[in-house]
């Protein structure tokens, strides 16, 4: 409804028009009578998309076309109702350019109902009831099919964010006096902690699953319930948060302890990263550099090279993974019988590539 019908809002806080239009009066000079008989006639023979229209002309300059708007609206919303359109994601208005529309300076024009800042408005047919009752500012109904929307598929954190967003906005500044009622935001605060603990719930689950099945690893899918217990706790502030990073920070001890190979270490970082246990990663980073260390030592480069990664290391790492690249193309391709001066210049390189690595 764009900057004309922000006139028309003002003008009708200001109070109706009565009397010669003024040229700031947005809603002088409108012939609202035949505009409501139009929208009245359209009405009684059935043709609710066309009153609309004809009513959303003239809402804001004339009571009975505001009458009128609601009234049809929540017709046509419970039509979309009964044929389970709650919300469709269908926008309610359409757009296009018209040559008639351009040479209409207003919406209170009665001959034009559907023209508005130059453009054509088609009605979609298929929108949901919710944008049939926003359109028509029938609030209550409005919100009410949202909560049932939000019952019968809202799956997300997303779904319930927005919706619990939406509520608590029209709760601060209330439209047309109406405030949703307080059961609704309750509801969804029974629905977000119930939510959570069922995500605690499957993490203990698909920690037990040993192996890589749907989702990765049993750390990869036990970390996504995780986040979803946090992401369904953090909507309304539920002090349980603290039960999900101190489960974060048990799967990263348990883990962590004993661990001699760069997998559970990786692992063990990652509960420790997601819980924020910094001075618990950092002493495992520490330990992954001497076992990095260690593993030089044995001639194992490969397994070095993650141990140093693991640590912080990345230079170390750098140099390890060449060693271990260097090492794996003289064992794929066996080196042709060398004289001894190619042999010393042989070994010379790589004792150099190993002081390097500090062995």
């Amino acid at each position: 409804m764009k900057i004309r019908h922000t006139l028309l809002l003002a003008a009708l806080v200001a109070g109706p028009a009565h009397g010669p239009a003024r040229a700031d009066d947005p809603c002088g000079g409108g012939n609202w009578d035949a505009l409501v008989r139009s929208g009245t006639e359209a009405e009684r023979t059935g043709k609710l998309a066309t009153a609309f229209l004809w009513f959303r002309s003239g809402e804001m300059c004339s009571p009975v076309a505001a009458a009128g708007l609601r009234r049809v609206g929540k017709r046509i919303g419970q039509d979309a109702e009964k044929a389970g359109r709650l919300m469709t994601g269908a926008d309610l208005f359409s757009r296009r350019a018209d040559a008639e529309c351009k040479r209409v300076t207003g919406r209170n024009d009665p001959a034009v109902p559907d023209c508005e800042d130059g453009e054509r408005l088609s009605l979609h047919p298929q929108s949901g009831a919710v944008a049939w009752y926003t359109a028509s500012r029938n609030w209550a109904d409005e919100d009410r099919v949202r909560m049932e929307y939000m019952r019968k598929y809202a799956s997300t954190v997303e779904d319930v964010r927005n919706l619990k967003n939406h509520l608590e906005s029209r709760t601060a500044q209330p439209v047309d006096s109406y405030r949703p009622p307080a059961d609704y935001l309750e509801e969804l605060r029974k629905l977000a902690a119930t939510r959570g603990e069922a995500a605690l719930a499957r993490e203990e689950t698909e920690f037990q699953k040993p192996g890589i099945g749907a989702g990765g690893t049993r750390e990869d899918r036990s970390l996504k319930a995780l986040e979803d217990a946090r992401r369904w706790w953090e909507l309304f502030a539920d002090r349980r948060i603290s039960q999900v990073t101190g489960r974060a920070d048990q799967r990263g001890d348990s883990i962590a302890a004993g661990a001699d190979h760069p997998d559970p270490i990786q692992h063990a970082l990652m509960y420790y990263r997601f819980s924020g246990a910094e001075k618990k990663a950092e002493k495992l980073r520490k330990r992954a550099g001497e076992l990095g260390d260690a593993a030089m030592k044995t001639g194992e480069a490969s397994v070095a090279a993650r141990f140093y990664s693991l640590s912080g290391r990345e230079a170390d790492a750098e140099k390890a993974a060449r060693l271990a690249e260097q090492s794996l193309k003289e064992k794929a391709t066996p080196p042709p019988i060398k004289s001894g001066e190619e042999q010393k210049k042989f070994r010379d390189e790589q004792d150099a590539l190993e002081k390097e690595l500090g062995l």
